[in-house]
């Protein structure tokens, strides 16, 4: 009778072991499938550098700015959910390099906003909209989530909108002079055209403030 509560009892902790390997497995499968999107954002990022430094070098700013554009829209399309990706990832508590990978991707996306908003400058008009949106990372925001849906549906209505999600408890300097530029003080809150924004923007205002009509 021990003998067959022992053979029970080591078969249950081998199924358990193949478990948690098979759990192991799969999380460090769904670690390198977002490392790879995120060095591929990298290089789409550094491009878009490169063609800026090209400008200002050849005096050929018109090209160039339309050249970022399509860039960051083909970012866009390519990352679409990556962030929240990530931070299921993080939630799930999946491995401690997740964590380093969404501030990698926080600071990719604030080198592409830099860049565009150079872009423009040096062209004097764009045809993307960027939207600014801070929030709190560190604890759940219920408004920031209600916020997020919407911009979420703006997006996929409006090609040339882009949204930089900015978490404003990461310690990244940029997010820091940001939100001191703008007097961020509650969340969410968002800028727009340069227009900072409090609380929740419903998607029809986001539409009129984007200049993005809904589709018919």
């Amino acid at each position: 009778m021990v003998n067959k509560y022992f053979k029970a009892i080591v078969l249950t902790a081998i199924l358990m072991a193949a478990g948690f390997a098979a759990i192991g497995i799969y999380d460090e499968s769904r670690y390198k499938a977002i490392s790879a999107k995120l060095d591929s954002d990298s290089l789409q990022t550094e491009a878009a550098q490169q063609l800026l430094f090209y400008g200002s070098v050849y005096g050929e700013s018109k090209e160039v700015c339309s050249a970022i554009e399509q860039s960051a829209q083909l970012q866009a399309k390519r990352n679409a959910g990556l962030l929240a990706e990530l931070e299921r990832a993080t939630s799930q508590g999946l491995s401690p390099d997740v964590e380093l990978a969404k501030r990698k991707f926080i600071v990719q996306n604030l080198q592409l906003f830099l860049l565009l908003e150079k872009a423009k400058a040096d062209c004097g008009q764009s045809t993307t909209v960027p939207v600014l949106y801070f929030y709190p990372d560190k604890y759940y925001c219920e408004d920031c989530a209600v916020q997020a849906a919407a911009l979420d549906t703006v997006v996929k209505e409006c090609a040339k909108v882009r949204v930089f999600a900015l978490p404003t408890d990461l310690d990244i300097p940029v997010i820091s002079l940001l939100v001191q530029k703008y007097s961020i003080g509650t969340y969410p809150s968002l800028v727009i055209n340069a227009q900072m924004h409090e609380g929740i923007i419903a998607p029809q205002q986001l539409r009129e403030l984007t200049g993005c009509p809904a589709q018919s």
